[in-house]
Order: C-alpha cells, then structure tokens, then sequence
C-alpha cells in the first residue's frame, strides 16, 4: 500500500506510515557519522572505502547487490504509484 493509503485508512492510520521517518532517520544518521570522514578523505560515493580496500574486483561485485536493490526499489515505487492511480 502507498502512504496516502495507510494513513487514509482508518484501520491503520498514521501510524503505519513509518516508511517517511525511516528514510530521515538514516539520512539523519548517515549524515552525522558518515559525511565529515568521507569528505576529509574525498569519497564520492559509499563503495569508494571498499574500492580502496578491497580493490577493484571486490567492489564490483558488491556493486551487484546494490544495483538489484535500486532496480526493486524503482520497481516498488512505480508499482505503488500504479496502485495509487489506479484507485
């Protein structure tokens, strides 16, 4: 279900609609451990410490986890989107 629709249903209610506040949480988060160590050290992206560490094969396939996980997260939000309209 989309957010307007949780929130809209009075079975459910505002409560069950934590998808928002997790997503600021670890914006929130991510920010206050992570920005100033990776700017110090010009990162560009969160795969650069595996990259430098591990090197170039190694980062490549973590990178496939992280593509399936944006390919279903793309696909979850049309879906829902779909869904939404379709009401």
């Amino acid at each position: 279900m989309a957010t307007a629709e949780v929130v809209y249903d009075p079975a459910m209610g505002l409560i069950w609609s934590t998808q928002p506040l997790a997503y600021a949480l670890s914006l929130f988060v991510g920010g206050l451990f992570f920005a100033k160590p990776m700017r110090d050290k010009n990162y560009v992206t969160m795969m650069d410490p595996f990259q430098i560490r591990y090197g170039n094969t190694l980062m490549s396939l973590l990178s496939v986890p992280v593509l399936i996980a944006e390919v279903a997260w793309a696909a979850n939000i049309l879906a829902a989107l779909g869904k939404c309209i379709f009401l």
